[in-house]
């Protein structure tokens, strides 16, 4: 499974080690023991990574079954926003990156099936990844992008046919492949799909032919006017047209996932090029908007070859209704699209015309490219702003086309999956919450410190404490106490990540004092003048604290009441906040020579458990609160 998902990434198979897996199986048998997963004490040896899945599940007392999808889960963060240049996430990506790191060659493995509990797997790597102190500098040299797959071989789950009697979880990639068959793991790509879901579960399947001729889109869009504002959008036809374009040139494939007034369609409906054409747009502009793409440049000629280009958000209103679009969009990992909004000199639409309304997020455009993409919703309060990024990283995209053109066949964007915010709490490795890399907070107002607050505790120290409870009110659950104790904790760790200048989990405090952790970063624009905390209202050169709380606290529109899970985006900051069971707080800030990290710790420790305990801990806020 490791050396399958290795040479995706062009890094070289690893070896079994025979000391490695002693080690591995050792800590995996303690884990059992013991009743719950955590992480052994840091070492210089080996990169850790440990899973647990619970008891009730196809394949979970086979050693085959139990491995696979510990090794599909710790990939699958592939997800959660991975940069390939800055070796960075926007949640939790340092066991995806153990499984495809180049400089690792030695592996070992544990397994511990234990009845009524759960199935607990932990891997060894060595040389490890995580001892160096300039560990982003190299990922970009040990964790390369991933290649194209088949494109016969894309195909979402309703689509496949079981290849031979090959069945899952017990089928190796090896051997489906060498069977001629497709190995799954475009299980990413598709909405609300995860690698534990029940119908994730046919990994070798039949190719199909024809496949590398469709180019997907999740909407066929228009809007009216750019000066008169949003109007009605056309019902598209609910069941899917098959007649292609013409019989040497078949139709790129559009699907819609968003109705006219008169109500939600009952799923998604495709579209061909034919039918899209005799649909009416009112106004001057339809769109596209991709569920997968490649660089800027490949992703203009996709636009280019269906008539258009990419799109142009030049009137609040034309920005407002595409933003409308993507909020609706669920999509798994789909949270940045490109627009064709490029730095040349300065910042300028592909037709030519320079910005005339600004939406760029907090701190942004940083430096780190010179095209710009429109985010969904991470991070929290980004909703369809843009940020600025290196042209070669690949994304979907988001294209404009005339009305009345009619979106030809264009190359196929790969099937590789787009990056995105973290998904909802699920059986799965280290669940902490996800890590959060936030820009500049916006400014606030402060008063009085809540209840719990004490003397000895600083004006930054008493705004958290309020932000927090102010909305732990909301939702009815008990205020929360200040603690020194977690508050010295929560110190120590801004400092370290200060040194390191960048953001990770504590996971020894996590896993042995049983702490809770939410983390932020921002980038000031000009790190010379770098804020210091607000110890009373809020000024320019200041921060304060309730700016980072209101930030985590932003994911709750991510959150389902109903079922105590994500609708697709980050909800484990929110959640931590708010939980139910946590009575104590601590928190703190360091900065390096650029960035301000805040750190806070929680005790007893939030986000544990099924979606059970999250309905129980996470209550509808109140009315009228």
């Amino acid at each position: 499974m490791h050396n399958y998902y290795r040479d995706l990434h062009g890094s070289p198979p690893m070896e079994c080690d025979h000391e490695l897996a002693i080690s591995a199986q050792e800590w995996t048998d303690q884990q059992a023991a013991k009743g719950y997963m955590h992480h052994s004490k840091w070492t210089d040896k080996f990169t850790e990574s440990i899973s647990w899945k619970g008891w009730g599940w196809e394949g979970m007392d086979e050693m085959e079954g139990a491995i696979a999808g510990a090794v599909r889960s710790w990939y699958s963060e592939i997800k959660n926003g991975y940069n390939y240049q800055t070796g960075r996430g926007t949640g939790v990506i340092g066991h995806f990156q153990a499984v495809v790191w180049a400089g690792e060659t030695k592996l070992g493995c544990g397994l511990n099936i234990k009845p009524n509990d759960g199935t607990y797997v932990t891997a060894h790597y060595a040389p490890p990844s995580h001892t160096s102190m300039e560990k982003e500098k190299i990922a970009p040299d040990n964790v390369k992008p991933r290649r194209s797959p088949d494109p016969q071989c894309h195909q979402k789950s309703f689509e496949r046919e079981q290849c031979g009697d090959f069945k899952s979880p017990f089928i190796t990639p090896e051997k489906c492949l060498n069977a001629g068959c497709c190995y799954d793991d475009m299980f990413m790509d598709e909405p609300g799909l995860q690698w534990y879901s029940p119908n994730a579960s046919l990994w070798c399947f039949n190719k199909k032919k024809g496949a590398d001729t469709v180019l997907p889109f999740l909407f066929y869009l228009y809007f009216p006017d750019a000066k008169a504002g949003p109007g009605p959008v056309s019902q598209l036809p609910s069941k899917p047209t098959t007649e292609p374009t013409a019989a040497t040139s078949p139709s790129p494939s559009l699907t819609s996932s968003s109705s006219s007034t008169a109500g939600p369609t009952s799923g998604p409906t495709t579209l061909s090029a034919k039918g899209a054409k005799q649909e009416p747009c009112f106004g001057n502009t339809c769109y596209m908007i991709s569920e997968t793409g490649k660089s800027w440049d490949e992703n203009q000629k996709n636009c280019k070859a269906s008539g258009g280009d990419l799109v142009s958000l030049e009137t609040e209103a034309e920005w407002q209704f595409v933003n409308s679009k993507i909020q609706n969009i669920t999509l798994q990992g789909a949270n940045e699209w490109h627009i064709g909004l490029k730095k040349q000199g300065d910042w300028k639409w592909v037709n030519g015309n320079p910005m005339t309304i600004e939406k760029w997020q907090r701190s942004q455009p940083s430096g780190d490219g010179n095209v710009a993409v429109m985010s969904k919703d991470y991070p929290p309060g980004s909703q369809g702003l843009f940020n600025d990024l290196n042209a070669q990283m690949p994304r979907p995209f988001i294209c404009e086309i005339p009305k009345g053109a009619s979106p030809q066949p264009g190359p196929q964007p790969t099937s590789k999956p787009a990056v995105g915010p973290a998904e909802a709490p699920a059986p799965s490795s280290s669940p902490t919450s996800s890590a959060s890399s936030t820009t500049k907070p916006t400014s606030g107002t402060t008063s009085q410190p809540a209840g719990g607050a004490t003397s000895e505790m600083t004006g930054f120290e008493k705004d958290c404490l309020k932000a927090h409870n102010e909305y732990r009110a909301k939702h009815g659950v008990p205020p929360l106490k200040w603690s020194a104790e977690l508050a010295a904790d929560a110190q120590e760790w801004a400092k370290e990540l200060a040194v390191k200048n960048h953001m990770e989990h504590d996971m020894d405090s996590i896993n042995n004092k049983g702490q809770g952790e939410n983390l932020a970063y921002f980038q000031p624009g000009d790190p010379s003048a770098m804020p210091t905390q607000c110890q009373g209202p809020k000024t320019k050169d200041c921060v304060q604290c309730r700016e980072m709380v209101a930030d985590w606290y932003a994911e709750e529109s991510n959150f389902d009441y109903n079922t105590g899970e994500s609708k697709g985006g980050v909800i484990l900051h929110f959640t931590q906040v708010v939980w139910k069971e946590t009575t104590e707080l601590g928190m703190a800030t360091a900065t390096s020579a650029d960035r301000w990290f805040s750190v806070a710790r929680y005790k007893p420790r939030g986000n544990m458990g099924y979606p059970s305990d999250y309905i129980k801990n996470v209550p509808r806020p109140q009315v009228n609160v």
